[in-house]
C-alpha cells in the first residue's frame, strides 16, 4: 500500500499539471453523473462529477499498482465497458473491466481478475484505494453496520464532504457482498492522508489462489445527489441484483467477494408489513446442474423449498427496523455455496385514524376509544400515553376515560395523546374537550294525587312524581309545595324542602300532618344545584264535598301544567321548599294573570 509521502508527491504533481495526467474515456450514468476512466494508465476514476474524486479505485496486488503498460484498451457491452489489458504482477496475470450502465443506476463497476499461472498456490493481498475530492472535509456518513465507523464487516460505506446535497456528490463504495462471500475484508477500511487531510481511502482482501485458478473481485463506486440516494443504491448493489452482473456470466464462478453464483432478485428496502418477493438464480460452476434449498426464517438451517426459484416473505412476518435475511444453499458438485438476500425493513409509524368527541358533561363519563393502525400488526404492540390532559383523565388500554367534576363546567381542556409502537415510531393527536354549560333539568311529572282526586280526611297526604332525567347526570333534589291558593301565597303554603331522588323511577313526599278538607293545589320542581326546572302543578281534594272550580281570584291550574321558573344562577340552591313561600315577584306575576273571581275556602282543620 502507498506511503503517505508517495501520495503527497502524487498530489503535488497533479496540482502542477492536472489536466495532462491521463487520457480518459468518459461515461455518463443514467442520472447524469460523470465517470471519467483513466484508460491510458490504471483504470481509475479521475475526477467524476464536480471533482468528487481525485483519482479513485486504483488496484494493487501485493503492494504493486496495476498499470496497463503497453497493452491496448478495448470496449465492450455496446461501449459501456472499458476492458483494460492484462498486466503481470508478482507472477500473476491481472486485468480490469470497468462498466458504467447507461440505464438503471449511477455507479461504476470494477471487475478485477487475477489468474495464477504457476504450479503452486499463491497467497495474495488485493487492495482498492484512491483519493477523494472532498479533501479536508471528507467524512464517513454511513456504513452497512448502521454507524459511521468503518469496520471489517461493512459491505459498503458512504463518504461525502461537509454538505449533504451540496458541494461534491455524495459517494458510496461497495466493497463486498452483504449476503456473505468466500473472501471478506482483511481489516477495516482506512481513511488516511497528509496535513490532517484524511481523504485517502483504501481497503484490502487476503486470498489464496490455487495453481492454475482464477479469482475475481467486484467493486462498485456510486455517485448520488444526496446521501439517502447513495445509501439506497449501496444497499441494493450489495445484494448483487441482476443489473449489477450484466455481462459477467463467464466470471460468476470466479468472483470471491460476492456470492455471485447465487443471485437474488429482491427489493433492497421495504416498509414493515409488506410482502417481500425474492427470486434466486443459481449458476452451475462445476456440474452445470446445481441444486439448492432455502432457509426462509434465518435460523441457519437449510432444506426448505428445494430447487424453488422464488419465495415471498409474508407481510405478517415483516417487522422493522431490521435487516431481514433469507438464505439459499446451493450445491454444485464439490462446491457448496451459502448466500443470503438481505432486505432492509423500515419501521413505519403508527397512524391514529379515530376522531375524538370534543364535548363532555359534568358527572357523565367521557369515553374515547382510540383506533390506531400499524403495518407491523401483532409484531408492533401499541402503547397509549396522555402527555397533556385534564385532571382525572386516564388511558385504559386504547380508551380515554374521564368524568368531569362540577368545577370543570364550561371550561375547555387540551388533550395530547401519543401512540407509540415498540420500535420508536409514534403518532400524536391533539384536540380540545369543552365541558358543556349546565343543562337545566326537565320538570318532574305529577303522578298522584292529581285531577282533584279525593284523599281521605285525617291522613297525611303523599305526593308522588315521576323522576326527572338530568342530561348532565347531575344529582337532583325535589321540592314540593302545597297551598289552598293557586298563587301559593298566604299562610296556607306548606313546603317540603329538598327531597333526595328515590330509586325505582318515582319520588314522593308526605305531609307531616293531615290537611284541612277542601281543594288543595300542589307544585313540584327539581334542582341540580346550578338551576331549577320548570314547575308542574296538580290539584287534589281532602275529604268529600263540593269544591269551587277556581280559587279566590286567581287563574285555575291545569293538572300537569308548567310555569317556567327563572334559573337561579351558578350559585345554585334552587330556592325551593320553605314552609311559607317567599317568592313575591313570582306570586305577583301569577296574580296579574288571575281572573279576579271570588271563591270560598274551607277552613283548615285544627288538630
Amino acid at each position: 500500500m502507498r506511503k503517505t509521502a508517495t501520495w503527497t508527491a502524487a498530489i503535488a504533481a497533479l496540482f502542477i499539471a492536472p489536466t495532462l495526467a491521463f487520457a480518459t474515456i468518459s461515461l455518463t450514468s443514467d442520472g447524469g453523473f460523470l465517470f471519467d476512466i483513466a484508460e491510458t494508465s490504471n483504470g481509475q476514476i479521475q475526477n467524476g462529477t464536480a471533482n468528487s474524486y481525485d483519482q479513485m479505485y486504483y488496484l494493487e496486488v501485493n503492494g504493486t499498482r496495476y498499470s496497463r503498460g503497453s497493452g491496448s484498451v478495448s470496449t465492450s457491452l455496446m461501449g459501456r465497458q472499458v476492458d483494460m489489458p492484462t498486466a503481470t504482477i508478482s507472477g500473476l496475470n491481472v486485468s480490469r473491466k470497468i462498466y458504467v450502465p447507461e440505464m438503471g443506476g449511477d455507479y461504476v463497476r470494477y471487475l478485477d481478475t487475477i489468474t495464477n499461472p504457476g504450479a503452486s498456490d499463491a497467497t495474495v493481498t488485493v487492495s482498492i484505494e484512491g483519493n477523494l475530492g472532498s479533501n479536508a472535509t471528507t467524512n464517513v456518513y454511513a456504513t452497512a453496520s448502521g454507524d459511521t465507523a468503518l469496520g471489517a464487516s461493512d459491505a459498503w460505506f458512504g463518504t461525502d464532504d461537509a454538505t449533504d446535497g451540496g458541494g461534491t456528490p455524495s459517494l458510496a463504495h461497495v466493497a463486498m457482498g452483504a449476503g456473505g462471500s468466500e473472501v471478506r475484508l482483511a481489516s477495516a477500511p482506512t481513511l488516511t492522508g497528509s496535513f490532517s487531510t484524511l481523504d485517502e481511502l483504501a481497503w484490502s482482501f487476503n486470498v489464496t489462489i490455487p495453481a492454475g485458478e482464477t479469482v475475481s473481485f467486484l467493486t462498485f463506486g456510486i455517485q448520488a445527489s444526496t446521501r439517502a440516494d447513495a445509501i439506497a443504491e449501496a444497499r441494493r448493489l450489495a445484494t448483487l441484483p441482476s443489473d449489477a452482473v450484466v455481462g459477467l456470466d463467464a466470471h460468476l464462478c470466479d468472483i470471491v467477494n460476492f456470492r455471485a453464483n447465487v443471485q437474488f432478485d429482491a427489493p433492497a428496502v421495504v416498509d414493515e408489513g409488506s410482502d417481500i418477493p425474492i427470486t434466486v438464480n443459481v449458476a452451475g460452476c462445476e456440474t452445470g446442474t446445481p441444486t439448492w434449498t432455502w432457509d426462509t426464517d434465518d435460523d441457519g438451517t437449510f432444506g426448505e423449498l428445494a430447487d424453488m426459484a422464488s419465495y415471498t416473505v409474508p407481510g405478517a412476518m415483516v417487522d422493522g427496523p431490521t435487516n431481514l435475511r433469507v438464505g439459499v444453499q446451493a450445491i454444485d458438485g464439490s462446491l457448496t455455496t451459502e448466500a443470503f438476500a438481505v432486505v432492509q425493513v423500515n419501521n413505519v409509524d403508527p397512524n391514529i385514524t379515530s376522531t375524538p368527541r370534543t364535548m363532555a358533561a359534568i358527572r357523565t363519563e367521557y369515553r374515547y376509544e382510540v383506533i390506531a393502525e400499524d403495518p407491523g400488526g401483532a409484531n408492533d404492540p401499541l402503547s397509549y400515553t396522555l402527555t397533556s390532559r385534564p385532571m382525572g383523565m386516564t388511558a385504559v388500554g386504547n380508551t380515554l376515560v374521564w368524568t368531569p367534576e362540577a368545577a370543570t363546567r364550561g371550561r375547555t381542556f387540551s388533550v395530547v395523546l401519543r401512540v407509540e409502537d415498540d420500535d420508536g415510531g409514534e403518532d400524536v393527536q391533539m384536540f380540545e374537550i369543552t365541558v358543556s354549560e349546565n343543562n337545566l333539568p326537565p320538570a318532574p311529572v305529577p303522578v298522584s294525587p292529581i285531577e282533584r282526586e279525593n284523599v281521605p280526611l285525617d291522613e297525611n297526604v303523599t305526593l308522588t312524581v315521576e323522576n326527572a332525567v338530568d342530561l348532565d347526570g347531575d344529582p337532583l333534589d325535589y321540592f314540593f309545595r302545597i297551598s289552598r291558593r293557586s298563587d301559593f301565597m298566604g299562610d296556607s303554603v306548606i313546603g317540603s324542602g329538598g327531597v333526595a331522588e328515590d330509586t325505582g323511577g318515582t319520588t314522593s313526599w308526605t305531609t307531616s300532618e293531615p290537611l284541612e278538607p277542601g281543594l288543595w293545589y300542589w307544585e313540584v320542581w327539581v334542582d341540580d344545584t346550578i338551576g331549577e326546572s320548570p314547575h308542574r302543578f296538580a290539584q287534589f281534594v281532602v275529604g268529600e264535598g263540593t269544591v269551587p272550580t277556581t280559587d279566590a281570584g286567581v287563574m285555575p291550574m291545569n293538572d300537569g301544567g308548567t310555569i317556567p321558573r327563572p334559573d337561579s344562577g351558578v350559585d345554585g340552591g334552587g330556592g325551593g321548599g320553605c314552609s311559607v313561600a317567599q317568592g313575591a315577584p313570582r306570586s305577583l306575576g301569577l296574580g296579574l294573570l288571575a281572573l279576579g273571581l271570588a271563591a270560598f275556602f274551607f277552613q283548615r282543620r285544627r288538630l
